[in-house]
């Protein structure tokens, strides 16, 4: 709708404001010149601030400043943003999403971001009608399209046509992706590459052909709080660095935050963890539930072991893993390999059912163990299998606990565990959908952490967002 003029009368939106003349020159260009003459600092540029409504009952053809002119589709909306300018879609299917970025940047500022804010209700299940790449998503946003803001969306591919994300962002920094739903689409939920400051948060990724949220090539401090990934056929969460195929950048993923997210049944397909992170380094890994995924929990790497391009590829090193709960994976709870060091890991449930068909907890090779710190965690004693740790990428050396702690001097303080009934506040088997993973009262989790290790500190909230130490001391695990 249109905007009030201040001084009266209203102003077309979405425009510079249009000045009379003075002499011949523009009024404000006249005014300009006069205050630099007089040595006065000229005001900056102003915009006008539009908010775009868009809606099925709509119309291309209408102003789209208001619900009674709403537009028709995403992508004319889209087609008009500017700094500042914000569009509310309103509840209904679409069946295109939208693009931006794919001629000319469309980039917002701090103060003035882009938001494409969507009611409850809105569904998108097809692919924007541009692209700026082969694979085909929902949404796209691309090439410098800074301080953009979409949030609220459903996108699933009930028309069959999206190769690749719901949500696709590259090159771009300052993107805020919030409350979004992801649903069934071919590749991954949501996909970024080289994105400074991304913000995820509180999205929901299910049914996708690879990674729920994948954070692919060099970046600096990207938040992944609070979202939730289920059923996918690979990670739930994967930072990416991609040296191996960008071999002018540095390949590091660096300051991510990483907490409050819940991810289970993930790796349908692969034996991808459901949090996995190559060349990601100085992060936070942390307040994170993950259960009944058919990979590894957590594993830091460098791509191929760091063969490529020489063996340059960076290791994932220097992390915190805090206070996560890893229940029931197929492989290892942590894995820590290829030369990933200086990592600490503190305060974390570790454990798997044996019915589940875990490896065991921890695997932390040779080339990895500088600057490894392992403590307070509540962990296997015995596996079967691998021995429930061990020191060789290739699953070579098992060990038992009393082994690990003997031949590495990790983890002095913490427990094994020997049942999940014992632990946790219910527990029947695994995949049963009675098991409730806060601590056990009076459980081994309770007030058995440490509030820090090796200069690294506990979380100051846990996953329901209480306040930390609850009792006597610091618990173990997401709560």
């Amino acid at each position: 709708m249109c905007k009030s003029n201040p001084r009266g009368g209203s102003l077309e939106t979405n425009r510079f404001l249009k000045s009379p003349t003075r002499g011949g020159v523009p009024a404000a260009t006249a005014t300009l010149r006069e205050a630099a003459r007089a040595g006065l600092e000229p005001l900056e540029a102003r915009y006008l601030l539009t908010t775009y409504y868009v809606s099925t009952g709509g119309s291309d053809g209408s102003a789209g400043t208001s619900d009674a002119a709403a537009f028709a589709t995403l992508q004319h909306a889209a087609d008009k943003v500017k700094a500042g300018d914000t569009v509310i879609v309103r509840a209904g299917t679409y069946a295109s999403g939208f693009a931006i970025g794919y001629n000319t940047p469309q980039a917002g500022t701090a103060a003035a971001p882009i938001q494409f804010l969507a009611d409850p209700g809105v569904l998108v299940t097809g692919k924007a009608p541009h692209t700026s790449s082969s694979y085909l998503s929902a949404i796209d946003i691309s090439n410098g399209c800074d301080y953009v803001t979409v949030s609220g969306f459903t996108m699933n591919d009930a028309l069959a046509n999206m190769s690749g994300a719901g949500i696709w962002v590259t090159n771009s920094a300052h993107v805020t992706l919030t409350g979004n739903t992801c649903t069934g689409t071919a590749k991954w939920g949501i996909l970024t590459g080289f994105c400074d400051y991304l913000d995820i948060e509180h999205n929901t990724l299910s049914g996708v052909g690879q990674h729920g949220i994948y954070i692919g090539n060099a970046c600096t401090s990207p938040v992944v709080m609070y979202n939730t990934s289920f059923n996918n056929g690979r990670s739930g969460i994967q930072l990416n660095g991609d040296k191996q195929e960008n071999p002018a950048t540095t390949g590091i993923i660096d300051h991510a935050t990483i907490e409050f997210n819940v991810c289970y049944n993930d790796a349908l397909t692969s034996s991808a963890a459901a949090i996995s992170l190559d060349g990601t380094q100085d992060s936070v890994i942390g307040d994170n539930l993950l259960y009944d995924n058919h990979g590894n929990g957590i594993v830091l790497f460098p791509a191929d072991g760091g063969t490529l391009n020489g063996g340059v590829d960076p290791a994932s090193s220097n992390n915190l893993i805090v206070d996560n709960t890893v229940a029931n994976t197929k492989y290892w709870s942590i894995q820590i390999i290829w030369g990933s060091t200086g990592n600490v890991v503190l305060d974390n449930v570790l454990w798997s059912d044996s019915a589940f068909g875990s490896y065991g907890s921890i695997e932390c090779d040779a080339a990895s163990q500088g600057g490894f710190h392992s403590d307070y965690n509540l962990v296997e004693g015995t596996n079967p299998t691998n021995g429930a740790f061990n020191t060789d990428a290739n699953d070579g050396v098992p060990l038992s606990f009393a082994q690990w702690k003997a031949s590495t001097g990790q983890d002095a303080h913490s427990i094994a565990l020997t049942s999940g009934a014992a632990a946790f506040a219910a527990y029947a088997s695994p995949t049963s959908s009675s098991n409730d993973y806060h601590p056990k009262a009076g459980g081994p989790a309770v007030d058995t952490g440490a509030a820090a290790l090796a200069g690294q500190n506990a979380l100051p909230t846990d996953l329901d967002g209480n306040p930390r130490p609850q009792g006597a001391g610091y618990d173990i695990g997401a709560y």
